[in-house]
């Protein structure tokens, strides 16, 4: 009975990358000054799109959440970044949605590095998450 019960519970529940995907959907979400969030958003779309098997949208596989603050010299001069992301993979059943979070990684950076710090993200996202689900494809 209880295999039974597991083998309905894995039908049902199973994640989303389990159905044979060909793209992978992910939703961003970005924390930061208002002056620099635009921009964060814009370089980690980018990114992500530029993976090629990447839709980058409201609902879907993965959400990132990103989080950027500014880091300034003791005379309040921009000194650079630092920020961290998280990456959760959405689960949906019987009705509700689950955060399954996959990895979380800090980063720092220079006042030139903001792009640098985004491109980060993505690689670490795509090494170590994405790259281990297309081998299950």
């Amino acid at each position: 009975m209880k295999t039974l019960l597991l083998i309905v519970v894995l039908t049902f529940c199973s994640s989303p990358l389990v159905a044979q995907q060909k793209r992978f959907k992910i939703d961003v979400k970005v924390t930061s000054d208002n002056d620099i969030k635009a921009d964060i958003e814009s370089y980690l779309k980018r990114e992500l799109r530029s993976l090629g098997d990447v839709e980058v949208g409201t609902s879907g596989d993965y959400i990132l959440f990103v989080s950027v603050i500014k880091t300034q010299t003791q005379g309040g001069a921009l000194f650079g970044y630092a920020g961290s992301y998280s990456a959760a993979q959405i689960i949906s059943c019987a009705g509700s949605i689950y955060l399954d979070f996959v990895d979380a990684r800090l980063y720092a950076g220079g006042r030139n590095d903001l792009r640098k710090l985004t491109e980060g993200v993505v690689t670490d996202f795509d090494s170590t998450i994405l790259e281990e689900k297309r081998k299950v494809k």
